[in-house]
């Protein structure tokens, strides 16, 4: 399979000829010529890119080969973007700027379960005397 031999190619241009009609046929024969000259220009010049790029590889290879130290490039420098997060407080949006902080203290409130405070964990006094 694949193969095209006179036979088929007989049997295509009788199909051509009955659907196209012997008007429409020249017209249509010389648009495929053209469109299979700018296909075989399109693959030659890819051809010609591949060819290059290979050759290139190739000619650095053969200078690594012959210089055998490591070309290690700089190290890119370090840049730190802190993640934002959207339309929570204190956290501005792009193009805000960001206030200043403020000198108020911390105040820590005592833990609540159940809408009840909680007593201290402090451990209990040792009895006099025991």
């Amino acid at each position: 399979m694949g193969n095209i031999g006179t036979p088929e190619i007989f049997i295509v241009l009788i199909i051509a000829l009955l659907v196209l009609g012997p008007n429409r046929l020249p017209q249509a024969a010389r648009s495929f010529g053209k469109a299979m000259a700018e296909f075989r220009r399109v693959t030659g010049g890819l051809q010609a890119e591949m060819r290059d790029a290979v050759s290139h590889l190739e000619n650095e290879i053969n200078i690594l080969k012959d210089d055998p130290t490591p070309v290690v490039p700089p190290p890119a420098p370090y840049v730190f973007d802190p993640p934002v997060v959207p339309n929570q407080p204190g956290f501005p949006m792009a193009g805000e700027e960001v206030p200043p902080p403020t000198e108020e203290p911390i105040v820590s409130e005592a833990p609540v379960v159940n809408d009840e405070p909680v007593a201290s964990q402090e451990p209990p006094a040792a009895s006099p005397g025991v």
